[in-house]
């Protein structure tokens, strides 16, 4: 079988960097042609490596490089603005960074390289042999910052931590497999995670914890006191972060990076009423604002107004940078009855539907409008906003 180990020789790697970019099934026959007496299984696993790190670069960035990788360990772990945040902000809010901190169940140990980076030396347990291996390896980045041992999280003590990280598995290892080979499906029932998140919760009666969960996790698995923080990177929605006390600083809060910075509110920011008709500038409120059910207090942060009904969009009369929220220029309005919009639309080419405001999904409202895109004509994006109770179209186009 081969070991993580195996992957990162000099030969391995020399060998991998020429997998690389080219079709697998004619790299991997060229290279075992090229070298016979390597391991044939060894040659295919590092072509392996060679695609993950492809699909690792957006979501890992200069890591993914380094890093022995897996399928499932890609899905599940965190995009490394992400995992540097949260490290930084655990520091801030337990006031130092010179303290040993547990992350159990740390997979390819992403999140603790994180943690590492923002200065806490990480105790970090992995339970699958293989993969407590790999992050072995992968703890190198760190120069000793990081420890990984093969243990069951549920078993091991943790003297000497003064804080831990969870990011419970969530998928069902032995359910089927989608069109691109990877786990499906995901355990609705947050006791069946690994950890469950029962222990989590017990576990913060013992110590402070920060926990990563799924975005939809219901309010009922969280306790009063603690904070839930709903994470968008790069405009997509990724992940709830629950705060146990006392790392609680709020209820509810909104948080979104992307490579124009990093911006945060919660349900303690001053919220605001202020109300209007859509204007020149529409902003899109980030998912994480709408899950969090905070846009009156992005409306105070901007210092702009809400669209009247809307729980999506804000409107200003001129842009606003800010990664809580997207902004698109009205160029006008469209009609809303379907055939009238489509007689509106005739010239362009393909149509981007934005529904989220509205109760009917995109694809539908594309089979009611019938739409035949012209292939010399522009392409379009229609944002369908509510105002006022009714659904009204409007032709955007997105502003830096």
């Amino acid at each position: 079988m081969i070991r993580p180990a195996d992957l990162r020789s000099p030969e391995a790697i020399a060998l991998e960097a020429g997998l690389a970019g080219t079709d697998p099934l004619v790299a991997i026959t060229t290279a075992r042609r090229a070298h016979p007496k390597i391991d044939p299984d060894l040659i295919s696993a590092l072509a392996s490596q060679a695609r993950l790190r492809e699909r690792a670069r957006e979501r890992l960035g200069a890591w993914a490089q380094h890093l022995v990788l897996t399928d499932g360990g890609l899905q599940q772990a965190s995009r490394a603005p992400v995992a540097l945040y949260r490290g930084a902000e655990l520091a801030r809010r337990l006031g130092r960074s010179d303290v040993t901190i547990a992350d159990l169940g740390c997979g390819l140990g992403v999140d603790a390289l994180g943690l590492a980076s923002a200065g806490f030396d990480v105790r970090a347990v992995e339970s699958d042999p293989w993969t407590a291996e790999a992050a072995h390896i992968n703890a190198a980045i760190m120069a000793g910052r990081m420890t990984v041992e093969c243990a069951d999280a549920l078993t091991i003590e943790l003297g000497g931590c003064a804080a831990a990280f969870c990011d419970p598995a969530r998928r069902d290892e032995h359910g089927p497999s989608n069109r691109a080979g990877t786990r499906a499906r995901g355990y609705a029932d947050p006791s069946q995670w690994s950890p469950p998140w029962p222990w989590v919760r017990a576990l913060a009666d013992r110590l402070p914890v920060v926990a990563k969960a799924a975005p939809g996790l219901s309010r009922s698995h969280v306790p009063d006191d603690a904070e839930r923080e709903w994470i968008a990177c790069d405009g997509e929605l990724v992940e709830t972060c629950v705060w146990f006390a006392p790392l609680a600083a709020a209820t509810r809060r909104a948080t979104a990076i992307d490579p124009g910075g990093l911006s945060s509110i919660s349900d303690r920011d001053p919220p605001s009423d202020a109300l209007a008709a859509p204007r020149t500038v529409l902003d899109e409120a980030s998912a994480a604002v709408v899950r969090a059910r905070l846009l009156p207090a992005l409306t105070a942060r901007l210092g702009i107004a809400a669209v009247r009904g809307s729980s999506h969009w804000l409107t200003a009369d001129v842009p606003l940078s800010d990664p809580l929220a997207r902004c698109w220029h009205v160029e006008r309005e469209l009609p809303a009855e379907p055939v009238e919009l489509r007689a509106a639309l005739r010239g362009h080419g393909s149509v981007t539907w934005k529904t989220r405001d509205i109760d009917t999904g995109a694809d539908d409202i594309a089979r009611r409008v019938g739409h035949r895109r012209t292939r010399a004509g522009t392409a379009v994006t229609v944002a369908w906003v509510r105002v006022d109770g009714q659904p009204r179209a409007y032709e955007v186009t997105p502003m830096a």
